[in-house]
């Protein structure tokens, strides 16, 4: 089995949505091992890591322990998207190797980014959960294949809403945000234009 992976956002010494990625470790941890955690997420992060403007704190992990590593955090921008489409793909636990998102990914063309379309419904981008804005406010896919912790927070503080949508209703929309654990809302935006279909 492929090991699995946390990545968290530290900015200006904050660790971003910490009880998020405990709650997911643990659930993970115990649907996949059949065990609860012996650790939390944060008893394994160096304090001296919270000294630095953006990190991504990496923590891979399987039954047998868990590594830590920590990086200087770039965001590369994106300006387009291709929508592809896959009924067959899943991606439900956060797995280092994930061979069938990046057969899809190489599909991209000239695009940035891709937008993964199942069953006639958007689901995520390669590295991000999907949040779509228009006048009502900001929506994200009911059933993304992964529910990433950053989706989680804004979910459970309102800012964001579940629903369908396909590929027809992109008119309804004016703007696609990539929200992951490093990525809040606004600091990846584009114009629905910039979906290649």
């Amino acid at each position: 089995m492929s090991q699995l992976v946390e990545s968290i956002w530290i900015r200006n010494g904050r660790i971003h949505n910490m009880t998020f990625h405990q709650a997911r470790y643990a659930t993970t941890y115990f649907n996949l091992f059949g065990r609860l955690a012996r650790t939390t997420l944060r008893r394994l992060i160096d304090a001296r890591a919270l000294a630095f403007d953006d990190v991504k704190c990496r923590i891979l992990y399987d039954k047998s322990g868990a590594g830590v590593s920590y990086e200087k955090y770039e965001r590369k921008p994106i300006e387009t998207i291709r929508v592809l489409t896959d009924d067959q793909i899943e991606y439900p636990y956060k797995f280092l190797a994930r061979p069938n998102l990046d057969a899809l990914f190489q599909q991209r063309g000239d695009a940035d980014e891709i937008a993964i379309v199942k069953n006639g419904l958007f689901t995520d981008a390669y590295y991000y959960n999907l949040v779509f804005e228009n006048r009502d406010g900001l929506f994200t896919p009911r059933l993304p294949l992964l529910e990433g912790t950053m989706r989680q927070s804004l979910l459970e503080k309102k800012y964001i809403r579940p629903a369908d949508i396909a590929i027809d209703q992109l008119g309804e929309y004016e703007k696609i945000h990539l929200i992951n654990a490093l990525n809040p809302l606004d600091f990846q935006v584009i114009p629905v234009s910039g979906l290649k279909l």
